[in-house]
């Protein structure tokens, strides 16, 4: 085991019989466990040791004394801590708590490790919004959602998978019916998707048409490899190298698209070059612009300021008179300080500090005929007496024929598109749907995700027949039947038993049920079909993004499908032939002992010849004595 104890760059001697160390594989496991061990043990007292582990607080509280140290155990150095327990005559009884790397990363949301992705030419300076006042350049995004189309993961983080959704159209009355696709293309052959169009080039009236949406879909592996990646770790194994893995992708309820609404008409108003006049309401003087109200109808008020000051007490206010729509508060005859008025503009809107304007906005509507041909008033007030911004100007747009024109955002959060998920949760949810078995590697920095099947069915494993054990009694697995089923609960299920595919569906106590997380979501061949029903069913949506000719979404990966059922499906492809082995398999626990390298070398492999027999390793323990150490192994019998 040859394992050290740093604390301040001092090795902690310790009696290298009373530590156990225990191994557990987790292609046995229910749920992803990353390396994390916690033993008894005892610490041999030297002036050193009473030094750095402070051992007279320990002598002094009837608390635990925890101790952060480094373990280093062959190439491998972990985090670790030693908790003090008690203090005998020449030895300290402790425990030991190291951990790989990883674990730190277990219980963090993977959306927390997600890149912000540019569509503009990497500006970044407008975060994603379902409205907005801007119009984004359409075809400089449509050109950038075409780079790359053809590649897939690790190269490429998400896709724009061809979607037939025709009721996502049919519910928004702003969208042409007869078009039915997200992420529609100019030509089955083009890889450059299809803009929406808006136009007020003659300033009075508005053409738009809607007649697509986006929908970015992050590849499955995505979230992962920016994970392990932000502690230096990287993705390997059989599981990350399946090229219906690297295709697969989530399906996400989220869109890119938002919605900027057009008003046929605007009014500018500027304050800059109108002569301050006292104002009796105010007690001050003040700047004015009016306008003639020449319609009924929905009107939006747009105000950006630049103050002198850049205390905000001191900034300035515009407000709004006329239509008798608010009522002015007065309180102790101050004014700017306690008004409570439904529309204004005022440091409160929105400060930006690095360009030191003030931005508001409010709307308002006419519907009173009789109110046509009224002043609106719009006076500046500065808090500061004569002390006037900058800069102050108003826009105000009124509907006459306002139309809604849903654009593609230039900045995808592509958070916004993976589950709400730990790391520990989806690695978990990689083991109940493929069977994979997920290994930590922290002297080489990776993350092993490899499949069950091609460990059980390979001929690497370590021969132990020239060693002695006790071995123990072997047991049967109470389980009779394993149960595969999907989250959403409209998808077939598999109950597979000693006999095969068992289509009893009750479930009793020799029943073992393997659950996952995901939905498999439809395909045509040429993209993905969706529908209400399908989008509301629950589990994570997951999709094969085919882009070797055209970008189309497949039903599999070329004869490899995503359904449990099926002559390829995961259960055939990934579980039958597992299954049947965990059915047939005893477990027996064997005891003996065995070389440091001979240790490592059965957790590397997994799988151990003992007595004309092959087993597969569910757990080890190993106590340190010199060049043979101690060891009690779990093993299960490989017997089909």
């Amino acid at each position: 085991m040859s394992l050290r104890i740093l604390v301040n760059d001092i090795d902690i001697p310790y009696k290298k019989e009373t530590l156990k160390m225990k191994f557990e594989s987790n292609a046995f496991n229910d749920k992803f466990k990353a390396v994390h061990n916690q033993y008894p043990f005892q610490l041999i007292k030297t002036p050193a040791v009473l030094k750095e582990l402070e051992v007279d607080r320990l002598q002094s509280t009837t608390k635990k004394v925890i101790i952060d140290c480094l373990v280093a155990k062959g190439k491998s150095v972990y985090s670790g801590k030693l908790i003090l327990l008690e203090v005998f005559t020449n030895t300290i009884k402790a425990d030991l708590i190291y951990h790989s790397a990883l674990i730190d990363l277990v219980d963090q949301n993977i959306r927390s490790f997600m890149p912000v992705i540019s569509l503009l030419g990497g500006d970044l300076s407008e975060p994603y919004s379902e409205e907005t006042s801007l119009i984004f350049d359409q075809d400089l995004i449509a050109d950038e959602t075409a780079t790359d189309i053809y590649k897939t993961f690790p190269e490429r983080d998400y896709c724009f998978p061809p979607i037939n959704f025709p009721e996502k159209f049919r519910e928004n009355d702003n969208f042409n019916p007869r078009f039915t696709r997200i992420n529609n293309t100019e030509s089955l052959i083009s890889p450059r998707v299809l803009i929406n169009f808006y136009d007020d080039t003659d300033g009075q009236n508005i053409e738009v048409t809607n007649i697509n949406m986006l929908y970015p879909c992050v590849f499955l592996l995505a979230p992962l490899k920016h994970a392990v990646a932000s502690i230096g770790y990287k993705l390997t194994g059989s599981f990350v190298e399946d090229g219906m893995i690297k295709a697969s992708f989530f399906y996400s309820k989220e869109h890119q698209m938002t919605r900027y609404t057009g008003f046929a008409q605007k009014t500018e108003l500027n304050f800059d070059g109108v002569e301050p006049e006292y104002s009796e309401e105010y007690e001050c003087n003040v700047k004015v612009v009016t306008m003639v109200v020449n319609t009924i109808g929905k009107y939006k008020v747009s105000g950006r300021m630049l103050p002198q000051s850049e205390s905000r007490n001191e900034m300035p206010y515009i407000f709004q008179d006329g239509l008798d729509l608010y009522k002015l508060n007065y309180r102790d005859n101050r004014f700017f300080q306690q008004h409570i008025i439904k529309y204004s503009i005022n440091p409160d809107d929105h400060y930006d500090a690095s360009s030191g304007y003030i931005e508001g906005d409010y709307e308002f509507e006419v519907k009173d005929e009789s109110k046509v041909g009224e002043i609106l008033t719009f006076t500046l007030v500065p808090v500061i007496e004569d002390q006037f911004p900058l800069i102050a100007e108003l826009t105000v747009d009124y509907e006459v024929d306002s139309k809604t024109f849903y654009q593609f955002h230039p900045t995808i959060e592509l958070a916004r598109f993976i589950p709400d998920w730990t790391v520990g949760k989806m690695l978990t949810a990689l083991m109940q749907w493929r069977n994979v078995d997920i290994d930590v590697d922290d002297n080489r920095m990776e993350v092993i995700i490899n499949y069950n099947n091609e460990l059980l069915l390979n001929d690497d494993y370590v021969d132990l027949s020239g060693y002695d054990f006790k071995i123990g009694s072997p047991q049967l697995s109470s389980t009779k039947f394993f149960k595969l089923k999907a989250k959403n609960s409209d998808e077939s299920f598999i109950q597979y038993g000693a006999n095969g595919i068992d289509n009893v569906t009750v479930q009793t106590e020799y029943t073992e049920e393997v659950e996952n997380e995901f939905k498999f979501i439809p395909s045509n061949g040429l993209q993905a079909v969706m529908n209400n029903d399908i989008e509301a069913r629950d589990g994570v949506g997951i999709g094969v993004y085919n882009a070797i000719n055209i970008p189309i979404v497949a039903s599999g990966y070329f004869d490899r499908t995503l359904t449990i059922d099926g002559d390829k499906g995961i259960f055939q492809e990934d579980w039958k032939t597992w299954l049947r082995f965990r059915l047939n398999a005893k477990s027996i626990s064997v005891e003996g002992a065995l070389p440091a390298d001979v240790i490592n070398l059965i957790i590397k492999k997994k799988k151990v010849y003992i007595n004309h027999q092959m087993y597969m390793l569910r757990a080890i323990e190993e106590s340190e004595n010199g060049v043979i150490n101690p060891v009690k192994i779990d093993l299960e019998s490989v017997s089909f």
